[in-house]
Parts: C-alpha cells; structure tokens; sequence
C-alpha cells in the first residue's frame, strides 16, 4: 500500500465568484459612467444649440421691437402732421386770394397775421373809392366775417389804408383746403 503524504498545505479552492462579481460590477459602474458622460454630452450639445437659437430668436425679436417701435413713432408723427394739417389755416391760399382782390400788386405795402382769426394789410390806393371798393371785395369772399378800416392816411401817390380783415376759420379752411 501506497500512503501518499503530502506535506504541503492544502489550498482552498479559489471562489472566482467574488471576482466576477467585482469584475462584473467595474463593468457596470464603467458602463453607467460612460452612458452617463454621453448622456451629458448631447445635452450638453443639445443645450448649446438651444441657446444659440434663442440667441438667434432674441435677436430677430430685438430688430421686430425696434421695427415696431419705428412704426409707431412715425404712426405718431403722420398723426401729428395730420392734426397740424388739419388746425393750420392755408396761409399762402389766404395771402394769394387777399392780395389778388389788390388791382396791383405793387400797391402792397405790408401783409400780416393777426392772431387765428385776422390779419392786417396795408395797400396804397389812388383814391378812396378804390379803397371802398377793396373792401366791398373782401367782404364779398364766403369765409370774411368783416373788415375793418383801421386806417387811411394821404400819401405822395393816393392814400394808404390800413385794414384787417376778420374771417371764419372753419369756412376759410373748408373755402381753401379742398382736400379736407
């Protein structure tokens, strides 16, 4: 008989259990780390886009708000034009139509706006019928409400006369703004 005597330690049999297990949990946590960065870099990249785009977006809203403020500006200054259009008398009709009444145009001495409803003109006359019949003239136009001899003084060549004529706005600019 054979008796076999080993002096040497018996090992144990290695358990690959716990190192597949660590192994395999490495491989997982690695896995979900990787997943995890990659998930973090397209959102990463997706949030750049996004923000470039709302740059973009911002921008675009920034030049419409500026645009629509322009708009409204010159809305605002049509307006305002329009409102003067309508309150202002048509000064250069009124002086054409006074002054062409004058048989001469030489006889004009002086033209002027009173306030909204007058104005002053003196005219030299070679006599004092011409003047009455300058002023029948005047008070036959629709929108002279009176006129008024202020003043007639003797000159070299007749007599000057002073004169201010009073009219009706409203007429005067339904008479002469043909457009309104």
């Amino acid at each position: 008989m054979n008796v076999e005597i080993n002096f040497l330690e018996k090992q144990e049999k290695k358990k690959i259990a716990p190192f597949m297990f660590s192994l395999l949990a490495i491989l997982l946590i690695s896995l979900a780390i990787g997943v995890t960065w990659y998930q973090t870099y397209l959102l990463t990249h997706e949030l750049n886009e996004k923000s470039a785009y709302v740059e973009k977006l911002e921008a675009v809203i920034s030049e419409n708000q500026v645009e629509i403020a322009d708009q409204q500006r010159l809305q605002q200054l049509q307006q305002a034009v329009e409102n003067l259009q309508r309150s202002s008398l048509p000064t250069v009709d009124l002086y054409e139509e006074i002054i062409g009444l004058i048989p001469n145009l030489n006889q004009l001495q002086s033209y002027e706006n009173g306030d909204s409803t007058q104005l002053i003109v003196d005219v030299t006359f070679p006599h004092l019928i011409a003047v009455s019949s300058y002023v029948s003239s005047l008070l036959d136009v629709k929108y002279v409400q009176d006129v008024q001899l202020t003043g007639v003084s003797k000159v070299e060549l007749g007599y000057q006369a002073t004169l201010t004529v009073l009219f009706d706005e409203e007429v005067l600019k339904k008479e002469l703004n043909p457009n309104e």
